[in-house]
């Protein structure tokens, strides 16, 4: 494989980046690897990880610039760090071997207040204690909250669950290596921070789960976590960003006005009622069936399978993942240097058919297409 092939798999990794920011990260390392003297796919990869390993450090802000023999030209122009990713600050990102402060966990009164930095005083509880006084080992507890309507939430190896109650309330079980770093309901947002002091957090039950009255109309969602899953069943909000690396996202159910959801290599499935809808996934498949306004879906390797009802405009783009579609009375322009198919039927490599109320943009380098009538 070859380098074009490289950095063109990085780009299309790059794609939900601004064009100026995502070129410049691209020159940036072009730069590097022809200065660096590596001429192949494998070189690259050896140097800087696969292509979607080095754009997921790119959209966290993560990626470092790389060790050179004497300063390059993109190391003159001064490269700086990108922004974060869609779903908000992913500040442990994959870095697992990062150390931090040992920290524990202390009860919380009724609003849940527990905000934790070395040497800090844990308040609100009978007796304080300080930071250094908690036990790195206490890693499960659970709370009531006062009434909130957003969600701030940022863990590791964690899965979060929102579930149906008749309150406000968190319950939470960490590894030992994944300490809780805040809990907290800030105004009318519910904050939840945990990072990692130990080397490596193995597979297990861990979660937070968070609890919320059935009818509950949440205002924000903004969730991150590395390997956990992500979540939801039968809640509405009007906007949510959520953001995995390995785990699942998984929405059953739920009413949103705008839903942003991103993985690297967890699959993602989404039922309901979404008016503007945004996924992309590097390997994960995405699974979408429910009644969607707009959708904008993207994936490198990983299936697409898309049903229910569009009301106006879906773009689907993979470059060799499989792409399975069933709308009603839509529009639809496909093209595919592998092949489409509509009912089983093969149209070559591409397809057009007019005359729907809403429009379908289907496109695959090398994936199959599939439309099915409904």
């Amino acid at each position: 494989m070859t380098t074009a092939q490289y950095f063109d798999e990085l780009i299309f990794c790059l794609n939900r980046l601004p064009a100026a920011e995502r070129d410049e990260a691209v020159r940036f390392y072009r730069e590097y690897a022809d200065e660096a003297g590596l001429t192949s796919y494998e070189q690259l990869t050896e140097r800087f990880g696969t292509p979607k390993e080095l754009a997921y450090r790119i959209r966290t802000g993560t990626a470092e610039m790389p060790a050179s023999q004497s300063p390059s030209r993109a190391e003159r122009r001064g490269f700086k760090k990108l922004p974060l990713c869609i779903a908000g600050l992913l500040t442990v990102g994959l870095l697992l071997f990062a150390v931090g402060s040992a920290i524990g966990r202390s009860s919380a009164p009724r609003n849940g207040n527990l905000t934790l930095s070395a040497g800090d005083t844990v308040t609100g509880t009978d007796s304080p204690v300080t930071l250094a006084e908690t036990s790195a080992s206490d890693t499960s507890g659970a709370m009531e909250l006062d009434t909130f309507s957003s969600m701030d939430i940022s863990v590791v190896a964690a899965d979060v669950r929102i579930v149906s109650g008749e309150s406000f309330s968190l319950s939470y079980q960490l590894h030992e290596n994944e300490a809780l770093v805040r809990a907290e309901v800030d105004g009318d947002t519910l904050k939840f921070r945990t990072e990692t002091i130990g080397p490596r957090i193995p597979s297990g039950d861990w979660h937070v789960t968070v609890t919320v009255p059935a009818d509950t109309q949440l205002d924000s969602l903004d969730i991150t976590t590395v390997s956990g899953d992500i979540e939801d069943s039968g809640h509405t909000c009007d906007e949510a960003s959520l953001c995995t690396t390995s785990g699942v996202i998984e929405l059953s159910g739920v009413t949103a006005n705008q839903l942003d959801a991103s993985t690297v290599s967890g699959s993602l499935g989404i039922t309901g009622s979404v008016s503007e809808l945004s996924v992309e996934s590097v390997s994960g498949s995405i699974d979408l069936d429910g009644d969607f306004g707009e959708i904008n879906a993207q994936s490198v390797s990983g299936g697409c399978a898309l049903a229910g009802t569009l009301e106006r405009e879906a773009e689907v783009e993979t470059v060799s993942g499989r792409i399975q579609v069933s709308f009603p009375d839509v529009s639809v322009n496909a093209s595919s240097l592998g092949s489409v198919y509509k009912d089983n039927s093969r149209q070559g490599r591409t397809f057009n058919q007019h005359g729907g109320s809403a429009e379908l943009n289907l496109e695959s380098i090398s994936g199959e297409i599939e439309i099915l009538s409904t």
